[in-house]
């Protein structure tokens, strides 16, 4: 077996580029705050360790505590904030940068030879190429820049985070674990939020939200639990309910008990359309699986019938959204202002856009307003009192970068989706059939969700889909390679 390089902590080389690399993002991120800078560096520790002393401590410790860190980060950063004042989600961020030479090393191979991992990162790395060349050549300022491009470069590594977790005998272990942690400490929030408000919220903290729950009705409300939206609740449940349906073995004691639970953290937490995308990313699944049975394929038009039927009957407030997305009579809703803004951004600085940090992203929305103003957007009151949320994907991009730069990402994509399709299809094993079968569904939840949210590249929402994509994707490849 060929000896790898960085086997020895003698080799100073590859740590000193992670400093370095380090440096410009956790300042950027920190922006003057020496403790997040502190926790970043803490946060990251474990992999940096992984990399340099895993002969020495062990690799399945240090797997362990790796996953066992990013698991507390992704359940406890709303409450820490909420309640310390300690921005947990910026240290995620953060670490992610500082791992950059690491996640370099661990990934290399695969993105060598997997083809659908390599089209992704040229797809992705020339469209970047294309919003660099926008920024020196639109409207950009160097600080909003910075931070949407640091915002944006967030994705593809958390893809290759998975990197990091090569032995699958130690995956499925950590999986179960993620997912009783999560109902431990969500259903007794969940109970507390319904049952008694008042005393959630002086728990919890946060600010009160009381919106009705469309999917349970009654008098249940849309629920956060331990975090700081009900979104990141739905995908988290989201991501339990794919782990536990093609993980998790069936012949497991309590399996059933595991899907019922994950399910009912989902409805509780009243938001449809996380909802409809495990439903859709499920079906996805079970339609490459039996694709040359026609009847596999009814289901889900039979859905989109009684759902077409429930919105025509009586969904006053699926029939309210349509008009606020421009489908009937009605004041547009934020989003769909954000995306005729973004048309008439990237047509009026076609083809290249408008550099990144001006439109519809955290770069424009924290330093650099002037591009929606010069749209008109001053003429919204939520606008005015700077409370609009930029919680769309799209419009940023083909704003910023144009529409030649949005359709690259959009093909990068698609890539990742068709080498989860060929795993499916085409299995090496067992486990590699369960683990691109929860790829694709997850793949199919974020991309659904991301015409009205930005999670693609939320480390808060999207790190663990990310990682349950990467497994399959980058896993099956590294364990031909791995020492």
């Amino acid at each position: 077996m060929m000896r790898s390089t960085f086997d020895t902590a003698a080799n100073w080389r590859p740590l000193l580029l992670t400093l370095l690399s380090c440096l410009p993002f956790a300042w950027l991120l920190a922006h003057g705050k020496g403790l997040l800078l502190l926790l970043a560096c803490i946060l990251a520790l474990p992999a940096v360790a992984m990399l340099y002393f895993r002969h020495a401590i062990g690799r399945a410790t240090l797997e362990r505590a790796a996953f066992d860190t990013l698991l507390a980060v992704f359940l406890l950063a709303g409450v820490v904030h909420e309640r310390l004042g300690l921005p947990l989600g910026y240290v995620l961020e953060a670490g992610l940068f500082f791992l950059l030479p690491v996640l370099w090393l661990f990934n290399r191979d695969t993105c060598r030879h997997d083809v659908s991992v390599n089209a992704f990162l040229w797809l992705f790395g020339l469209a970047h190429g294309l919003l660099l060349l926008s920024t020196f050549l639109g409207r950009s300022h160097a600080m909003a820049a910075a931070w949407q491009l640091m915002y944006n470069a967030k994705l593809p590594l958390m893809l290759l985070c998975a990197g990091l977790f090569l032995h699958r005998d130690r995956l499925m272990p950590s999986l179960r674990r993620m997912v009783l942690v999560l109902l431990l400490l969500c259903l007794p929030a969940l109970l507390l939020e319904q049952t008694a408000p008042s005393v959630f919220l002086q728990v919890f903290g946060g600010i009160p939200a009381w919106q009705h729950n469309e999917l349970l009705g009654g008098s249940f409300n849309k629920n956060r639990a331990i975090f700081t939206h009900s979104g990141y609740l739905a995908a988290y449940a989201a991501y339990a309910v794919i782990t536990v349906w093609f993980l998790f073995d069936r012949s497991l004691r309590f399996f059933y008990g595991y899907a019922a639970l994950v399910v009912l953290v989902l409805l509780l937490s009243g938001q449809r359309q996380e909802t409809l995308g495990v439903v859709l990313g499920i079906a996805a699944v079970y339609a490459v699986k039996h694709r040359h049975n026609v009847l596999v394929w009814l289901f889900p038009a039979a859905g989109a019938v009684l759902l077409a039927w429930g919105l025509w009957l009586g969904g006053i407030a699926e029939l309210d959204l349509f008009a606020q997305w421009g489908l009937g009579r009605g004041q547009l809703s934020e989003r769909a202002e954000l995306y005729v803004g973004g048309i008439r951004a990237a047509q009026q600085y076609f083809p290249l856009g408008a550099g990144l940090g001006t439109y519809g992203g955290a770069g424009a929305q924290k330093f650099d307003l002037t591009l929606f103003q010069d749209l008109g957007f001053h003429r919204f009151w939520w606008f005015r009192k700077e409370l609009f949320l930029v919680d769309t994907y799209w419009p940023n991009l083909f704003a910023e970068g144009g529409w030649f730069c949005a359709l690259l990402v959009l093909l990068s994509y698609l890539a990742l989706g068709a080498g989860l399709v060929r795993r499916i299809m085409q299995p090496v094993s067992p486990l590699q059939l369960r683990l691109a079968s929860a790829g694709l569904a997850c793949w199919v939840f974020l991309l659904m969700n991301s015409p009205t949210s930005p999670l693609l590249t939320d480390p808060r929402g999207a790190f663990l889909a990310w990682l349950l994509i990467g497994w399959a994707l980058i896993t099956p490849k590294q364990e031909a390679v791995s020492p």
